[in-house]
């Protein structure tokens, strides 16, 4: 009998424990359906998502959660991306679900999903009306983006204009992208960019990422100015298919008519720079490209059938080991 009643006692604090952690799980998670969005691939859910962003921003929500299987359609702007993710301490958990980016403005800039910093004191990028407010420089305070994680997630573009990005990095500190797909990206699948001045990004971590059918690079990683110290790591990421060469900067760098997976313009004043790719995979349509120099380059265990284009200046260091390469240049 005393056995029984110790067993229903234990049964007991089982279940309000794991109340409590459910309880408190549910503190620190927000679902986009909460902030209005739909997920039927038809509403514009831009509003809703970014709203979603800002009350994780403001409420201190560290988990942002879409709803499995299901299609988000992004037919406007935040800033100059479809959505900015800003703050600490946030994960965007996918769960297998796709952002639609249906944008059809020619000629404009900018990245579907963006990690980047938040002007202080502006409501960016959400005005005091609910609507959204395009960005524009001026603003001298930012708050960088740290410690954001994506995961599980899927971005398609369909007929989105040139120059669109399918994930933007900048002004950011410890990212990471774990099992995210790009689809006909319109430049670049996944672009990480340094200004040291201005908008300096330091620790990005892209995990299992798939790059497909990207128009121009899967992956470009960009830095400007003196004084950069950033680290990236691909590992275990693929890309399948780019169309196009690198057309704006090829003919200065000497890389003309030349496909890129992967795009290393580091400038030769960054020495604080590194690039680590290991077990990735990438198809015969492009090579991987360093322009300026291959600051503390790693290739380590990689498929590049088309093989590597790297300029090297006198100091880099550059370990090239274990690869499944093409004709190297």
């Amino acid at each position: 009998m005393r056995h029984a009643r110790t067993l229903h006692t234990l049964s007991g604090i089982v279940l309000i424990l794991a109340y409590m952690c459910g309880a408190a799980d549910a503190a620190t998670r927000w679902r986009v359906e909460q902030s209005g969005a739909k997920g039927d691939g038809v509403t514009d859910d831009t509003r809703a998502i970014q709203r979603a962003i800002q009350h994780c921003y403001e409420s201190g929500y560290r988990t942002l959660v879409f709803k499995k299987g299901k299609t988000y359609r992004l037919a406007s702007y935040a800033s100059q991306s479809s959505l900015v993710l800003y703050g600490s301490n946030l994960t965007i958990d996918g769960r297998g679900a796709t952002l639609l980016d249906e944008r059809h403005s020619g000629g404009y800039w900018g990245d579907t999903v963006r990690v980047g910093g938040l002007v202080d004191g502006v409501p960016y990028p959400m005005a005091a009306n609910g609507e959204v407010e395009i960005w524009h420089a001026g603003h001298e305070r930012k708050i960088i983006a740290r410690n954001v994680m994506i995961t599980n997630l899927t971005i398609r573009h369909t007929g989105a204009p040139a120059h669109v990005n399918s994930v933007g990095i900048a002004f950011a500190d410890h990212v990471e992208l774990d099992d995210v797909t790009s689809i006909h990206s319109p430049q670049s699948a996944f672009a990480i960019l340094s200004d040291a001045q201005n908008e300096p990004t330091t620790n990005v971590r892209l995990v299992r990422t798939h790059a497909l059918d990207s128009a121009y690079h899967a992956y470009r990683v960009s830095l400007q100015g003196e004084g950069n110290s950033l680290s990236v790591v691909l590992s275990y990421c693929s890309s399948v298919e780019v169309r196009n060469a690198e057309g704006e900067y090829a003919p200065a760098e000497g890389i003309d008519g030349l496909r890129a997976h992967l795009w290393y313009r580091a400038g030769t004043s960054s020495p604080g720079v590194s690039l680590t790719v290991e077990h990735c995979k990438f198809d015969d349509s492009a090579q991987v490209v360093s322009t300026q120099g291959s600051h503390d380059l790693k290739i380590i265990d990689t498929d590049v059938p088309a093989g590597l284009h790297l300029v090297r200046q006198k100091d880099d260091r550059v370990e090239i080991s274990g690869n499944r390469l093409g004709a190297a240049r």
